[in-house]
């Protein structure tokens, strides 16, 4: 989570999609549910044209729970600090369907609530989160 958070605040979306799984079956789900890998990419690209667009992110209340060996959700809350001119600030939750070594995304906004098991970061867990605007 922190080297997505960095990769978001150098405004790079390339480096920020690496995580997640390079395939048609990826799937965002906010405001509308975009399915496949490069969609979700061209999306982020659409809404956050510029870096001052996508401004600082950062993570709170990360969690992760394990389903299986192989599989996690994660959750928590994320928060976007823009200046007015570059949309102003954005808060939301994110739930992530995670395989372990690489991650497939699916954002969920929603009430703001988790069941912590483990703190993010066990597990050797690759994980993304992204704004669900």
């Amino acid at each position: 989570m922190d080297q997505q958070a960095a990769d978001w605040n150098r405004g790079d979306v390339e480096a920020f999609m690496k995580a997640y799984a390079d395939a048609p079956t990826t799937t965002f789900v906010g405001k509308t549910v975009e399915y496949g890998y490069a969609t979700i990419r061209e999306r982020y690209k659409k809404i956050y044209p510029t870096p001052a667009g996508m401004a600082k992110l950062t993570f709170s209340n990360l969690a992760i729970r394990p389903l299986d060996p192989n599989y996690a959700v994660a959750t928590g809350n994320f928060h976007l600090e823009r200046t007015p001119a570059g949309g102003g600030n954005a808060d939301g939750i994110f739930s992530l369907g995670a395989e372990e070594r690489s991650a497939r995304l699916e954002d969920y906004p929603g009430p703001q609530q988790s069941h912590p098991t483990e703190q993010a970061g066990s597990k050797g867990w690759q994980v993304r989160a992204s704004e669900s605007a």
